[in-house]
């Protein structure tokens, strides 16, 4: 089995003639922020790159229902992506652990905001 920072989660997307995969590289969360820092270095001059965060299980809608039913806890994590138009990278933050990671993310230098 591959390490989490190898796995790829494909994403199709409508380009009007057919349809292409766009990779979503998911990342652990130290080897994320080096390639946000990278994203960042590489559109200083020209470009952008936008940074979401999401509140997610990263289980699909029937495995909760079927967890809902067994009466299983749903552990509910901050999904962070970053893209650049080119690349997609994302990573999985545990909530309890999200505060100290925004202030990792915030001091980090890569970010100017």
């Amino acid at each position: 089995m591959l390490p989490d920072f190898l796995m790829n989660e494909h994403k199709k997307e409508d380009i009007g003639v057919g349809l292409a995969c766009k990779a979503e590289v998911r990342l652990q969360p130290d080897p994320f922020l080096n390639e946000l820092t990278n994203m960042f270095e590489r559109t200083t001059e020209k470009g952008s790159v936008w940074v979401t965060l999401k509140h997610s299980s990263d289980k699909s809608k029937v495995q909760r229902n079927k967890m809902k039913t067994a009466g299983e806890k749903i552990e509910y994590r901050c999904l962070i992506r970053a893209t650049d138009g080119k690349k997609t990278i994302s990573t999985m933050v545990k909530c309890i652990s999200l505060n100290d990671y925004e202030v990792l993310f915030c001091t980090y230098p890569a970010y100017d905001g």
